[in-house]
């Protein structure tokens, strides 16, 4: 989403650049705002459909109604940053692999704390599903009889 990329850079901008003391306030109400919108944005437009601005706006009201698990992303994503700037001083042959691979490890830590929050609203979801649709199999033929089944339905041998 532009919006994050384009207001991350501005604070991370604003943290560099702009050392200025009466600033220091907004810009860490800015930050957190922005960690708030970032955890549950990506999430949420993955798991649900909506527009941007709705997507947003679930993400901040989500983020907000349940900070505990906002609170442990953020950890999640700090211990991954001191992570690799460990790595960078103590053992930079690995900060590859670290790249490469920790990232999506450090997601796949989201996804049981981001499915447990939001399992009241996903739930709800699969279960209005017919059946049939909730795991689609593609269809196989029977060789004789020219009829389609699922993979559920296939003859036994």
């Amino acid at each position: 989403m532009a919006y994050f990329r384009r207001h991350g850079a501005g604070l991370i901008y604003s943290w560099i650049v702009l050392q200025i003391t009466p600033l220091l306030v907004p810009k860490i109400a800015f930050s957190i705002v922005w960690l708030i919108g970032f955890e549950w944005s990506f999430y949420l437009q993955a798991r649900f459909e909506n527009t941007l601005g709705g997507t947003l706006r679930n993400a901040y009201i989500f983020g907000v109604v349940y900070f505990p698990a906002t609170l442990a992303m953020v950890a999640i994503d700090a211990l991954f940053i001191a992570l690799l700037v460990g790595a960078w001083f103590v053992m930079p042959q690995g900060l590859f692999l670290l790249v490469v691979l920790g990232y999506g490890c450090m997601l796949a830590l989201h996804v049981p704390i981001l499915e447990y929050a939001l399992r009241k609203y996903t739930r709800a979801d699969s279960a209005t599903e017919p059946a049939n649709e909730a795991q689609p199999t593609p269809p196989a033929q029977s060789a004789s009889s020219g009829e389609y089944f699922t993979r559920d339905q296939l003859p036994r041998k």
